[in-house]
């Protein structure tokens, strides 16, 4: 996981302390939608440059690669020493 995590859209600190936290609260169901997004596959991404990535990109599901995708989806970035989870965020 990297060091810089997001996993809100601007909702508490970014990093995975936090998101754990996030993901435990019972109207969240951050965990239950991990396990769901990430095994449906994931996809080669360019991601817009706020994201401030510089790696190759993967995302998953593969339909969040879709503009107006809205559901949960996980990044993955490539960086030196392998590819790091650098998001999981539900929304657009």
């Amino acid at each position: 996981m990297a060091e810089r995590f997001d996993y809100t859209f601007g909702d508490g600190a970014s990093d995975a302390g936090a998101a754990f936290a996030f993901w435990d609260r019972e109207e969240i169901q951050g965990w239950a939608a991990l396990g769901s997004t990430v095994s449906r596959g994931a996809v080669d991404y360019v991601p817009p440059p706020q994201w401030e990535l510089k790696g190759r990109v993967k995302i998953a599901p593969p339909e969040a690669a879709a503009p107006d995708y809205r559901g949960w989806r996980a990044v993955f970035e490539e960086q030196p020493g392998g590819w790091r989870f650098v998001a999981f965020l539900q929304g657009d």
